[in-house]
């Protein structure tokens, strides 16, 4: 078992907050040092307590004694509790001491103690009250001993009054001096213990932010992307920081030590050698230098050296010095040295005109040498004026404006923009004009770039061909109505010969016809043999009369005069099936009205459909269906034979249809051709008619 000894001390240099832990500390000490030297005379006033058989005063003297230990060394005990008992010892030793001995030095030695100690731990309030409650216990002990009423236990003389009043006089001046002694140097430890813990707070606080600005140091010299190094005399280097390894290549042992100028390329060895030399004015060495310095590769980096002579200061006693690698940069400016170059030569060399003007005020910052070849003007000549005096006129000027900014505004740019312009003669020409803005790094409007190209040479080109155009479509119209005409007489003449063939030959044929059959009634029955022969030439004639009657139907169908274009779809529908033994599903509407160039078109259109299905779809069924749809007539002839891909659609330039387009674009219309392979063929006819 461990026993744990306090230690006696106020405590460490400013960790005293206030005057209150000073009073804790302080009565801390004072009990533990009243137990120790209690326990010696507890045991004392033991033995001599059993000596003389006095058991009560073994109890009394046995309670204090534990009730001194326990507000000693019980730590869940107030500190006032604590503090009242210690004060009320001394006060009820004082009036032991009064009541056994009388008015002497013990008593007031311990009333004094009370009265100190109250000032100590309480205050000047305290105190007073202390010094009150032993002046009142003084004189009324006093009291009663001068009178007698009270016998002293000692029995030594204390009923002269005198002596009582100049002891308690004596009494009263060295309470009051006591405490007002105690209550100044409390009161001055109080100042005193506020200014040192100020004191300690800001030599804490400043300690802290030398730590902090310490390590704000190192994290920065650790941290930066730049070698930071100390030069001593000659150029020795002293200290380098940890990112040497990162841009050079070597660790920061492996440099200290060493000379700067075995790491300088040797081009640059003078610019190093002056500064480091001392005396040489700044002025003369330059703000920065830049280096090259060998990396542990072998090769050359150029840095950015920056550095700061610091030999009168006794923690640096050399030369600090900053590199900042720059050879990326380096590069990028040779490169765009090089590029600005080659841009330069481009905007000399361009054949169009360039303009770069400035946003705010529309004056020509720059402009190539074909600008000037272009307007007339020396370069200096436009340099510095706005732009209005290449313009027409200032409603030419607004009418650019108001092109310009939209197109910024919605595209970013302005592109081929057709505008006249004047040059210095005063002659105006057409121009084309694309304009780029140019902007800042925060992206405001700085300028703009202006490409002027002459068109003159392109719109004389474009006049003249406008002018060709024109007589082209002209002479197109004159061959569309030909064509028209060619048409419409080849539809004349089909007609004309369809009915010579319907009436003078199909009626010729019938009269030959009857003719035979007259002849071959009228022959005698020994000549069965001609008349055989009469009855099979009968048979000739009733075939080439159906073959004149199919031959009149095709160049012209007689229904189509008369019935109209439905029935006679319809019955060449039925026709057709007939003969190829092909289904064919029909559906129409009938259209009174229909202008005979429209119904001839549309019946030649179904039968070079019916044509194409023959040689090449290899059919099983046929749909055709006519409509009118919103002013539109729509004619349709599907099958359900091979197809064809896109390819063969597109490639698909037969005479018939060839033909038939060019029937259909005379009206209006046109021809609409869908395939797939082996799903079939749709081929629609649309020809415009207002019903």
């Amino acid at each position: 078992m461990k026993i744990l000894v306090p230690k006696l001390t106020l405590g460490e240099p400013g960790k005293v907050a206030s005057l209150q832990q000073l009073r804790e500390r302080l009565l801390k000490i004072l009990l533990i040092s009243a137990s120790v030297i209690g326990s010696g005379l507890y045991i004392l006033f033991v033995k001599e307590a059993l000596a003389i058989e006095s058991y009560s005063s073994l109890v009394v003297s046995s309670i204090v004694y534990l009730w001194v230990l326990i507000i000693t060394y019980l730590r869940p005990v107030n500190y006032w509790i604590r503090m009242g008992s210690f004060l009320l010892i001394f006060y009820v030793m004082g009036v032991i001491n009064l009541y056994y001995d009388g008015f002497n030095a013990d008593a007031g030695m311990f009333f004094l103690t009370f009265i100190a100690m109250a000032v100590l731990f309480i205050g000047l309030r305290g105190g007073l009250a202390a010094f009150s409650l032993s002046g009142v216990t003084i004189a009324a002990l006093g009291f009663f001993i001068v009178t007698e009423r009270l016998p002293i236990m000692m029995g030594l003389p204390q009923v002269d009054s005198t002596l009582r009043i100049i002891g308690g006089v004596a009494f009263l001046l060295m309470g009051i001096i006591l405490i007002l002694s105690l209550t100044t140097v409390v009161y001055g430890l109080n100042i005193n213990l506020a200014k040192a813990n100020d004191l300690a707070a800001e030599l804490e606080r400043m300690i802290k932010a030398s730590q902090q600005s310490e390590e704000r140091f190192r994290a920065l010299i650790e941290g930066s992307t730049d070698i930071i190094s100390v030069l001593g005399n000659g150029g020795i280097i002293q200290f380098v920081s940890p990112s040497t390894e990162r841009l050079f290549g070597y660790r920061a042992e492996e440099v200290i030590g060493r000379n700067i100028i075995e790491f300088i390329h040797p081009d640059n060895r003078d610019k190093v050698i002056d500064a480091l030399t001392p005396g040489i004015p700044p002025e003369m060495i330059g703000p920065m230098l830049e280096l090259k310095i060998r990396h542990r590769d072998g090769s050359w980096r150029v840095f950015e050296v920056r550095g700061k002579e610091m030999l009168d200061n006794p923690a640096v006693n050399g030369t600090i010095v900053n590199c900042r690698d720059i050879t990326e940069r380096v590069q990028m400016e040779e490169t765009l040295r090089s590029s600005n170059q080659i841009l330069e030569r481009m905007f000399a060399s361009i054949r169009d005109a360039i303009f770069i003007v400035d946003a705010k005020t529309s004056k020509i910052k720059d402009c190539n040498r074909a600008a000037s070849d272009l307007f007339g003007y020396d370069k200096g000549e436009m340099l510095g004026r706005t732009t209005a005096f290449l313009h027409v006129d200032d409603e030419a000027r607004e009418e650019f404006s108001k092109r310009l900014y939209p197109a910024i505004e919605k595209q970013g740019f302005l592109s081929d923009f057709e505008y006249r312009m004047k040059r210095k003669d005063g002659t105006i020409f057409p121009t084309e004009h694309s304009v780029m803005p140019l902007e800042d790094s925060k992206g405001q409007r700085m300028g703009w770039v202006s490409l002027v190209r002459d068109i003159t040479v392109r719109k004389q080109a474009e006049d003249e061909l406008e002018r060709r155009n024109q007589e082209l479509s002209a002479s197109r119209e004159q061959l569309r109505q030909l064509a028209q005409q060619v048409v419409f007489a080849q539809e004349e003449e089909r007609q004309r010969v369809s009915r010579e063939l319907h009436d003078e030959a199909g009626q010729a044929l019938i009269t030959l016809k009857y003719s035979l059959d007259a002849i071959i009634n009228e022959l005698p029955e020994n000549l069965l043999p001609i008349s055989r022969r009469l009855s099979e030439a009968i048979t000739r004639i009733d075939q080439t009369s159906e073959h004149i009657r199919r031959l009149s139907h095709s160049l012209r169908p007689p229904a189509l005069d008369i019935a109209g274009i439905d029935l006679s779809l319809k019955d060449f529908c039925r026709e057709f099936s007939e003969q190829t033994k092909i289904p064919v599903q029909y559906r129409g509407e009938d259209m009174p009205r229909l202008p005979d160039a429209v119904g001839i078109s549309l019946y030649r259109f179904v039968q070079e459909a019916f044509a194409n299905i023959l040689k090449h779809a290899h059919a099983s069924k046929v749909r055709v269906e006519l409509h009118n749809r919103k002013k539109m007539i729509v004619l349709s002839v599907a099958d359900n034979g091979r197809g064809m891909s896109e390819g063969q659609v597109a490639r698909s330039s037969g005479i018939g249809l060839v033909g038939i387009k060019e029937r259909l674009g005379l009206l209006g219309g046109r021809l609409k051709i869908h395939s797939k392979p082996e799903r079939g063929t749709c081929i629609t006819a649309y020809v415009p008619w207002p019903a």
